[in-house]
């Protein structure tokens, strides 16, 4: 999802957003309603319609994330359904990678569709509401994305800061002492310098949450938000500043703070449920400019006390995220899970760590290395390890083993003088602060007594699987098969659900992807969910890691990551190193084609030379070697054209469509073609398919081959066309349990013929295609096993499997 809009009609669609359409007051009401509403665990996201005072189409947006797992993991491109532990271990491997945005032209982006400029700057136009009744003003950005830039490294950084309306144009900037923003603003007063600084009032929620992380100081932050989404964050150029700002916000600021501009600022009601610190100065922002979108919608964060607080869930699992990865890289082994729970001070307060006990003093070393690493040290005061069976954000279950495996007077420990906050009220007089202390509470079964340990009492698996979907269980089932499942004693079995990772929406490996999992979950005795990614570059570090269980992909970008940086197609490898990755099954063949308007004058691939062609790709890189492929059948390059930089394939056709681009591509077949088709009409162009045009493809990129379809087969083959084609993979990684892998085989093995109904391309997706000798992965050794027993494996596959590996 690329803006806050497309975010709300997904959870519209859900039922996660309640629409307020009577006239509320923007003093105390919105927020006094959303207290009241969110008093409910997972209570829907509040979107005010009609503010008192203001015209309609002027709303403010409560609530977004709340203490809602659905709506944070929705965020962050994740199924809504998924466990909260398990969404945790997603935005793990999110956090650690990130995608540099893109820059697109000002005409472009939506925020720009209406502007404040100097003397026309007021924000009063704007419905910026009073939170608590003792509050020091009315504050315009709470749920924000502030925007500074380091004065020396020229890093960008995004936080989340309250702003508190000053006057027709200022805001005061409240920054907490160590925050990078305010590095930034003295580094800035030290040279006798204004800083610049760009706030963005109606945020999406991915960046509200990247917003309220630390990162790196020498990096620019906005690159982890592309990571934590899978797609470039779209920019613009500043109008007044220099710095950039989102291109789809919904309402943006642009001003400086002049040298030792300051005012009195607060107090502000805050996520500890009490107010912060009394009035005092604060940075005092002159506003040069706003852009806003039509019918724009302020985000607000109302912080209170669980679960009314905005910096409840989102929070808590950033939290988690970091304080897992920490002792990771620590070292530590055996960790299950970690949990920030946002009932304590919105994620703040408490963490609890599971893990599988390994040697003497191994949770005890746990606790005390999560009290004090960088994503784990501020503020919190209870720190819980639990054992493996124990399910760290199940606070029954967590109490539960502080009941029974806690013994408090060897089993507490007490750390003094920890860092903790300024609004801690614990810490009294004031001036105490911002000193703390850490409780560390082993409720682990003792180490040294672990085999004399009583039993825990746990239901026999054989009466389990014979009970489960009886009367006599749908009571357990009401309270939760999930703990029932940790404790059970059996081997394991086929789980409930996989995951297919694949293409987003519209692209036809989403199309296929939907197919092959419909086979598989009407055959494999387990449901096969597609889960979209933007593209190949988002969803291999989650395949490899094995996050997520199988996966669409073409077969270029698959050798370009087995192999490694050291193998490179056009001078580039951009995928990160993906060893552990297994080939499934060889499917059928992707074909792409080069796509012009249908009144275009280009006729032929040598006729693109010099005009506006798509390219980068950065969250979509199959798609740059498909139009390498396409320029290099005909010997051109990159410099042959003038490039249009877009994130992914869709947006390409998108670019092509609104007339920003001459020539783009997407896949034979697809539902995007057939859009934009109906949009402005399309046709598919030609590659060089002479003898030499084959040669110069096949060169260029190992893996692709040409092939010619009809005209009249799809929407845009206008004329017999030459496409490239490559074939498709369903892929695993190395570590799936066998069981898995051979019952999806078997799905797709047995039921073959009905595949080919459901779309086109199914149609070869055969049993005589399903192994290969000019693959570019090896075989999982389950799917090996698997063709060996139907007679499919050869000699030859066995030679290329171990020259592979």
């Amino acid at each position: 999802m690329r803006d806050l809009r497309e975010w709300l009609e997904r959870v519209e669609r859900l039922g996660m957003l309640h629409r307020v359409a009577g006239e509320v007051d923007r003093n105390e009401e919105m927020s006094a309603i959303t207290y009241l509403a969110g008093q409910s665990v997972d209570a829907p996201a509040l979107l005010f319609e009609r503010i008192k005072g203001y015209p309609r189409g002027f709303r403010a947006l409560w609530n977004l994330l709340g203490s809602s797992v659905a709506r944070t993991a929705i965020a962050l491109g994740e199924a809504p359904d998924l466990g909260v532990v398990d969404l945790v271990q997603r935005v793990r491997t999110k956090l650690a990678r990130s995608i540099p945005p893109v820059l697109i032209d000002a005409t472009e982006a939506p925020v720009n569709a209406n502007h404040m400029m100097g003397a026309e700057v007021d924000l009063a136009r704007f419905p910026a509401p009073r939170h608590w009744p003792g509050d020091g003003g009315r504050y315009i950005g709470t749920a924000d994305a502030v925007i500074t830039r380091d004065p020396d490294g020229g890093w960008l950084n995004v936080g989340t800061y309250r702003q508190m309306v000053q006057g027709r144009a200022q805001v005061g900037l409240y920054l907490s002492p160590g925050k990078d923003a305010r590095l930034h603003i003295e580094r800035y007063w030290a040279r006798n310098e204004p800083c610049e600084v760009v706030a963005v009032w109606g945020v999406d929620p991915a960046m509200l949450m990247a917003g309220s992380q630390t990162f790196p100081k020498n990096v620019s932050e906005i690159d982890f938000i592309g990571g934590l989404v899978g797609h470039p964050v779209e920019l613009v150029k500043g109008q007044v500043v220099s710095l950039p700002y989102p291109a789809r916000a919904e309402i943006v600021m642009e001003g400086v703070i002049p040298p030792n501009s300051q005012k009195l600022e607060g107090p502000f009601g805050e996520f500890t449920g009490y107010y912060g610190r009394p009035e005092d100065l604060a940075f005092l922002v002159e506003v040069k400019a706003i852009h806003y979108r039509d019918d724009p919608i302020l985000t607000n964060a109302l912080m209170a006390d669980y679960p009314a607080s905005e910096q409840g869930m989102f929070f808590a699992v950033a939290r988690s995220a970091r304080i897992w990865t920490d002792l990771d890289r620590l070292g530590v082994p055996g960790i299950k899970g970690v949990y920030a729970h946002p009932a304590a001070a919105g994620g703040f307060g408490m963490t609890v760590v599971s893990l599988e006990q390994r040697y003497a003093g191994h949770a005890p070393q746990a606790l005390a290395l999560a009290a004090q690493v960088p994503g784990g040290a501020y503020f919190t005061k209870w720190i819980i390890a639990v054992d493996e069976d124990v399910d760290p954000a199940n606070m029954n279950q967590v109490i539960w083993a502080m009941a029974t495996r806690c013994n408090p007077v060897e089993d507490l420990d007490i750390l003094r003088q920890t860092w903790s906050t300024w609004l801690d009220p614990t810490q009294n007089p004031p001036e105490e602060r911002p000193y703390g202390s850490k409780a560390l509470v082993n409720a682990c079964m003792e180490h040294r007594y672990l085999k004399q340990f009583s039993k825990r009492t746990k239901v026999r698996r054989s009466v389990y699987d014979r009970r489960r979907g009886g009367p006599r269980m749908i009571h357990l089932l009401i309270l939760g098969v999930a703990l029932l499942a940790r404790v059970l004693v059996a081997e394991a079995q086929l789980p409930k659900q996989v995951t297919l990772a694949t293409n987003p929406p519209g692209t036809t490996y989403y199309a296929v992807a939907s197919g092959l999992a419909k086979v598989v979950s009407g055959a494999a005795g387990f449901q096969m969910v597609v889960q979209p990614y933007t593209g190949t570059s988002t969803m291999l570090p989650l395949l490899n890691s094995g996050e997520v269980d199988f996966g669409l992909v073409n077969a270029v970008d698959l050798g370009l990551a087995y192999r490694g940086a050291g193998f490179k197609i056009g001078g580039r490898n951009p995928y990160p190193h993906a060893p552990n990755l297994r080939l499934a099954m060889r499917g059928s063949p992707l074909m792409v084609g080069l796509l012009v308007r249908k009144d275009s004058p280009i006729r032929s691939v040598h006729e693109i030379k010099g005009k506006r062609m798509t390219g980068e790709y950065p969250a979509h890189l199959a798609v740059w070697y498909n139009m390498f492929g396409h320029l290099s059948s005909a010997g051109l390059t990159w410099n042959d054209v003038k490039v249009v930089p877009v994130p992914a394939v869709n947006d390409g056709v998108d670019a092509l469509v609104q007339g920003r681009a001459d020539v783009s591509q997407h896949a034979f077949g697809s539902a995007k073609v057939k859009e934009a088709d109906s949009a402005v009409g399309v046709r598919y162009l030609s590659i060089d398919c002479s003898p030499q045009g084959e040669k110069r493809l096949r060169t260029a990129v190992p893996g692709y081959y040409p092939r010619w379809v009809k005209a009249g087969a799809a929407t845009g083959v206008v004329e017999d066309t030459c496409f490239i084609a490559y074939d498709s993979y369903l892929v695993v990684a190395k570590s799936l349990p066998d069981p898995v892998v051979e019952a999806g085989l078997k799905a797709l093995w047995d039921n073959e013929s009905q595949l080919g109904p459901i779309h086109p391309m199914l149609k070869e997706w055969t049993r005589d295609r399903a192994v290969g000798t000019d693959v570019t992965l090896p075989y999982h050794s389950a799917a090996i096993r698997f063709y060996k027993e139907r007679g499919a494996w050869t000699p030859e596959a066995d030679q290329v499997q171990q020259k592979l590996l």
